[in-house]
């Protein structure tokens, strides 16, 4: 989820600029001004100006365990360092013990993050070192859309039906998912629709989660994400306060918000 993808393109050196005659003092001024120029061609050419449109993007699967969020499991011996529990990769797997450096977390408040002896550290992207806790970037549990109970998924699937009703009556309206973009073109509150997963939400973001045709989507299970993989979906976008209700300007504020919670009352039963 966090690894780059893609190669770096090279760059001429300091020297063969001078020899170019090209000054090194306005050399930053010059890539400043080229990348917001590239910047906002990239927001033109996406359509970020528009409420409601489709778009044919890539999306990938991801869940919250240790290959697809990059942490590892780690013993706690000193406020700046604990011993990471990992295994070789080898024919027969063993398990190692490596000593490895602790540090908060530069995001959050230091009153608000709790030590335990055994926890989960990132290993990868800026928070490396740091205690990982699974949320998202606005900090709440991510979760995997569900379909609600009239839906065609859940029809065709009775049996898995009939459980959620005896033994989880709670799980029987349909969810909105967690959804990874790039939140300089898809600020948060963006709902997405991807067919075969549902209704999302965007909740989160990734380092190498970038430009208008990237999206990752939570799956509660490794097998899950794995079953999805990477597919090319055509998905529905609306971004947040634009949806077609909000444009009537002779509505009263009441009454969008009545007409918001119909509709979000109908994708429980009906959506997925």
């Amino acid at each position: 989820l966090f690894r780059h993808v893609g190669r770096s393109r090279a760059r001429p050196s300091d020297s063969h600029r001078r020899r170019r005659g090209v000054s090194l003092e306005v050399r930053a001024p010059r890539q400043a001004a080229r990348s917001r120029a590239d910047r906002d061609r990239l927001l033109e050419s996406s359509c970020v100006s528009v409420a409601t449109m489709e778009r044919n993007m890539e999306v990938t699967a991801y869940c919250n365990c240790g290959k697809c969020c990059c942490w590892e499991h780690g013993l706690l011996v000193s406020p700046t360092h604990y011993l990471a529990l990992s295994q070789t990769r080898t024919l027969f797997p063993i398990p190692s013990l490596r000593l490895k450096r602790r540090r908060k977390n530069p995001y959050q408040d230091e009153k608000e993050q709790k030590t335990y002896i055994f926890d989960k550290y990132w290993t990868a992207t800026t928070l490396r070192g740091c205690v990982y806790e699974g949320k998202t970037a606005l900090g709440d549990l991510p979760k995997q859309a569900r379909p609600g109970p009239l839906n065609a998924r859940s029809l065709r699937k009775p049996l898995r039906l009939a459980l959620r009703v005896a033994l989880a009556p709670w799980c029987l309206l349909g969810r909105t998912g967690t959804i990874a973009a790039d939140l300089d073109l898809y600020p948060f509150g963006t709902r997405m629709y991807v067919p075969g997963y549902g209704w999302g939400e965007v909740r989160d973001c990734g380092s190498a989660i970038k430009g208008p045709h990237r999206l990752d989507l939570f799956f509660n299970s490794h097998g899950e994400a794995l079953k999805w993989g990477r597919r090319q979906c055509r998905v529905k976008v609306v971004r947040p306060n634009k949806e077609w209700i909000d444009r009537q300007v002779l509505v009263p504020g009441a009454v969008k918000g009545a007409v918001k919670g119909i509709d979000r009352a109908i994708q429980c039963l009906f959506g997925g």
